[in-house]
């Protein structure tokens, strides 16, 4: 009988075990999926933040075997201007595929000294800086002297206007003499190389049809190659 009931007693016992051990397993990945359902859910969703400034990239050659004209095409200008620049921007990404264009119709130089503001990421001894700044307006000295002061590092280039106003002369002078007392400044002479050609323009004189279009953009690539061959 004692054998009987230290038997009995054991088989109980192992009888329970076996039962929560069933309980445990059946039960645990219940317990584990309240639990989770409990805690907070978090957003596993990545926002990657990208700046509308691309990085500078240098106008110089970065490798011996690199073309002038790989180097020009590879390059980040910055233009900013007026509606000319508006009339000319898809043909100029066609050639200058890596250009930052910030265009505004009605723009003047008093407009375009809080724009340089936005991009002194590119007042940088490889920025390369187009201003289209001539055709709404007259300024001085000081206003033109303020705007180079933003890109003192950078490479300017000055587009002189065509325009049939009573300040075109006067704009183009300052432009010019900017030229003259500041190395890092040059001139894309849009007024000489209009001349003569009407088919150029829209009625108004000062907008551009196709044609004018095109010899705008070549003017400009032409003279980044032309700079880029006899740089020091």
């Amino acid at each position: 009988l004692n054998g009987l009931k230290v038997f009995t007693i054991m088989s109980i016992k192992n009888f329970i075990t076996v039962i929560v051990t069933l309980y445990l397993c059946i039960s645990t990945p219940y317990l584990l999926s309240v639990v989770k359902a409990e805690q907070p859910q978090m957003d596993h969703e990545i926002t990657k933040t990208t700046s509308n400034i691309p990085d500078i990239k240098r106008i110089s050659p970065l490798t011996p075997d690199e073309t002038t004209e790989q180097i020009v095409k590879n390059s980040t200008p910055l233009l900013i201007g007026d509606s000319v620049l508006v009339d000319i921007n898809n043909q100029l990404k066609e050639v200058l595929p890596n250009a930052t264009v910030d265009g505004e119709v009605g723009r003047n130089i008093y407009k375009a000294l809080n724009v340089a503001d936005k991009y002194q990421a590119f007042n940088h001894k490889d920025g390369i800086i187009i201003l289209f700044i001539g055709t709404n307006g007259d300024f001085q000295d000081v206003q033109m002297n303020i705007l180079l002061s933003k890109f003192d590092k950078a490479q300017v280039f000055l587009v002189t206007s065509r325009v049939p106003k009573d300040y075109e002369a006067h704009v183009n002078e300052e432009m010019y003499k900017a030229a003259r007392l500041h190395n890092n400044v040059h001139i894309m002479d849009w007024y000489e190389a209009s001349q003569g050609h009407t088919e150029y323009f829209a009625p108004d004189g000062i907008h551009l049809e196709y044609p004018g279009s095109k010899r705008m953009v070549s003017l400009i690539y032409e003279a980044l190659i032309d700079f880029e061959e006899n740089r020091e």
